[in-house]
C-alpha cells in the first residue's frame, strides 16, 4: 500500500552499510516511521539487526511500536521520546543548523521511490 517502506529500501541500507565511514565515524540510519515497513522489508532488516556492523547506529522511529514485528522489537532498545515544542527545538538547535549541514558531506538518504 502507499506509504509502505519496501524491501528495496532496506536493501539500499545494506549497500550503505558496506560503505566505509573512516576512523572514529559512525553511520546513522534512521527508519521512520518504522511501522510502515512491509513484511518483506521488516524481514530483510532482521538480518542487519542480527549482525550489526560496529560503526552503524540504526534508529527505528515509531509512534506505534506495537505494529513492528515482535522479532524486531526484541532486538531493539526502546527509548521513549517526547517531541519538543517547535519554539524549543529551534531555540535548542540555535547555531547548529549550519554545522550539521556542513558536516554532512557523507550523508546519504534512501531513495524515497521505495516508499510508494
Amino acid at each position: 500500500k502507499s506509504g509502505d517502506i519496501k524491501v528495496e529500501a532496506i536493501r539500499d541500507l545494506l549497500k550503505l552499510d558496506a560503505i566505509s565511514t573512516g576512523a572514529n565515524s559512525y553511520k546513522v540510519v534512521i527508519i521512520a516511521p518504522a511501522e510502515n515497513m512491509n513484511r518483506h522489508a521488516a524481514n530483510s532488516l532482521l538480518k542487519v539487526l542480527e549482525e550489526p556492523s560496529a560503526a552503524t547506529l540504526l534508529l527505528l522511529v515509531s509512534s506505534q511500536p506495537q505494529l513492528l514485528l515482535p522479532t524486531i522489537r526484541s532486538r531493539c532498545l526502546m527509548v521513549p521520546l517526547v517531541a519538543p515544542k517547535p519554539e524549543a527545538a529551534i531555540l535548542g538547535l540555535g547555531g547548529y543548523q549550519r554545522q550539521i549541514t556542513d558536516n554532512c558531506d557523507n550523508c546519504h538518504m534512501v531513495n524515497r521511490r521505495h516508499l510508494d
